[in-house]
């Protein structure tokens, strides 16, 4: 998929940002991808760039690839909703890829 950060996030890979020019993607488009366990520091780090995109754009539409995930830890999920909460209104679309049933 061309350009990736491996190490701006602990246990996400950038696949895709609004920052890079790629054919496949918008200005208001990001993509992560979680590996092994999320934890809080892993929301927190996610939501500037998620903020500053939506203060440039209006809206943003996200693809979350949860290919390698494991798990959420329990006090994440209480981030995780403050994160959703704080951005329903302006997440335009958002796709979430699994390979979980």
């Amino acid at each position: 998929m061309g350009n990736r950060s491996k190490d701006r996030f602990r246990n996400q890979e950038v696949i895709f940002s609004g920052s890079l020019s790629m054919a496949e993607s918008s200005g208001n488009v990001l993509g992560y991808k979680f590996t092994g366990t999320i934890i809080v520091d892993d929301i927190e780090k996610i939501e500037p760039e998620v903020n500053a995109l939506v203060q440039k754009e209006g809206n943003v539409r996200i693809l979350f690839n949860l290919t390698g995930f494991n798990w959420e830890q329990i006090k994440t999920l209480v981030a995780d909703l403050k994160f959703g909460h704080k951005f329903h209104e302006k997440i335009q679309r958002m796709a979430i890829v699994g390979d979980k049933t």
